[in-house]
């Protein structure tokens, strides 16, 4: 049976941080689907000046990176550097 995995579900969660990031000047870009022998990959950048955030996609929410010029972090390991790790967690629909 193949996972599910589909881009309305992709799309849908861009429309739900998109206003945050356009009010803070962000543009987004999202890239073509890539699919290989995992799935569909999904992929979306919001950028503005120097600083990125990526959000990827496959079957759920996967790394989010933060980017400032040539410097980036994964969301986990930014998280423990701000010692917040064990408070956070991905969504999931029973604490929704």
């Amino acid at each position: 049976m193949p996972r599910y995995n589909k881009q309305e579900d992709f799309e849908a969660g861009i429309e739900l941080v998109t206003p945050f990031f356009k009010s803070l000047d962000y543009s987004r870009v999202i890239a073509e689907p890539q699919t290989d022998k995992e799935g569909t990959f999904f992929l979306v950048t919001f950028t503005c000046e120097s600083r990125a955030v990526e959000l990827h996609h496959l079957y759920s929410l996967g790394p989010v990176i933060y980017k400032i010029g040539t410097h980036f972090i994964e969301n986990t390991a930014y998280l423990e550097a701000l010692g917040v790790v064990s408070h956070a967690h991905y969504p999931s629909y029973e604490d929704d």
